[in-house]
């Protein structure tokens, strides 16, 4: 199937398809009853508290085809009602947090291809059907307490998820527990959603969160929960106009850290110190190369921010790569060596030290917020300068496509280029 399916599935404007922004955030159990009963959230209730259960069942094909293009099919039992549910990236520039969805509803757990408005999806997802290509992957089912909240003049629905995601078909038995916090805007401006979330991330242990609960299904199906997660190539265009490319390198770079954190806070695996380092050097390293049109204000702020998370990181990177690479094989090749023995202790009780410091930073307040900071950067544009804008508007000037970027950042490192 094509890149195109995307596009097709959700142009902008579609008006057949809904656009949800919900931000998420996962931790604990005691966490969310903490938070829904705090002072914070009481103060922002503007109505009745319902709770119910859900269960949803999500269709793919074995290989994948919807996930790998960022569409997820479910059918979700509310009661007795049944619906179907089709989600999908906002656009190519449109973070993950911000998606189309179309819901129609169901007379059973089977997907009708024929519900689908696209007649380009309604027909793909009909050929796989008449393949017996589209199976049940895995399932969720979880008790929701949803919680209307009124944060200025914005209208949010905070929903506090708790229950499981399990895995079906040949991985069936295996599952997840689900703790999570969705916060979805329901009316009114995104920079009050983002100012919440902010709230949340200050007075509580919640952390700021991409993956979904399809995300998760997906990773129970293939056994790579909390692995660690490598950068994915991003279909940058090179007439995508500078400031849409400028955002999709920023959410995928978000997107694998915050990807690494189980990796590190759980299974302590170091691969995923480096992975969440390398994510963070694509960062900063594109701030600069965008120049100084992009690395000013709120960006330049949070590049400062990223460079002491880097910090943190490096020395724990640093004395894992020294004991694993340097230590050991020379302790391996002379045994019983009483002095290689204390280097060896020396080394491990210094990288344990650099590892409580890892994990007090991804622990704590100011990581927590930063997340939410990226994230708010990338929906708002925060690096739009809007006296810039006026001038360059007023003197005629367009703004930059990508490759124009892209070659002023390669001449200036003095790389050849050719032209597009």
């Amino acid at each position: 199937m094509r890149f195109e399916f995307f596009d097709r599935f959700c142009p902008s404007g579609r008006k057949d398809m809904t656009r949800e922004i919900e931000l998420k955030f996962t931790g604990t159990i005691e966490a969310l009853d903490m938070l829904r009963r705090s002072k914070l959230f009481k103060m922002y209730n503007d109505g009745r508290v319902k709770t119910k259960q859900l269960k949803s069942v999500y269709f793919d094909t074995p290989d994948s085809g919807l996930a790998q293009r960022g569409v997820s099919l479910r059918i979700r039992k509310d009661g007795t009602k049944l619906t179907q549910t089709i989600k999908s990236m906002n656009g190519k520039s449109a973070p993950r947090w911000d998606r189309a969805e179309q819901d129609a509803p169901v007379s059973g757990l089977r997907p009708d291809p024929e519900l689908v408005a696209d007649s380009h999806v309604r027909k793909t997802l009909s050929e796989w059907q008449e393949r017996d290509e589209l199976h049940a992957r895995f399932e969720t089912d979880f008790r929701r307490t949803a919680m209307p909240l009124r944060a200025g003049s914005a209208r949010i629905e905070a929903a506090f998820d708790v229950g499981e995601v399990k895995a079906l078909g040949a991985r069936a038995g295996v599952n997840a527990k689900v703790a999570e916090l969705e916060l979805e805007l329901k009316d009114g401006p995104a920079q009050e959603l983002f100012d919440l979330a902010r709230q949340v991330a200050r007075s509580t242990t919640l952390r700021f969160a991409i993956e979904t609960k399809a995300d998760r299904g997906y990773a129970l199906t293939l056994g790579t929960p909390d692995k660690p997660v490598r950068a994915k190539p991003l279909e940058l265009e090179p007439d995508m106009p500078s400031g849409d490319a400028f955002a999709m390198i920023l959410a995928e770079g978000l997107r694998q850290i915050i990807a690494n954190e189980n990796a590190i806070l759980r299974a302590r695996d170091a691969e995923g110190v480096h992975q969440m380092r390398v994510a963070i050097r694509r960062l900063r390293s594109a701030i600069s190369a965008f120049g100084g049109a992009y690395d000013h204000g709120e960006i330049a702020r949070i590049k400062g921010e990223l460079a002491w998370l880097a910090k943190t990181l490096g020395l724990a990177r640093d004395w894992d790569v020294f004991l694993e690479r340097s230590v050991k094989p020379v302790q391996i090749a002379f045994p019983g060596d009483a002095g290689l023995d204390e280097l060896t202790a020396a080394t491990r009780n210094a990288r344990r030290a650099a590892w409580e410091s890892v994990l007090e930073a991804l622990e704590g307040e100011r990581y927590r917020v930063l997340m939410v900071d990226i994230a708010a950067a990338v929906s708002g544009a925060a690096w739009i300068d809007p006296a810039r804008e006026a001038a360059a508007d007023a003197a005629g000037k367009t703004s930059p496509y990508g490759r124009d970027i892209a070659k002023t950042a390669l001449v200036r490192r003095g790389v050849p280029y050719r032209n597009v």
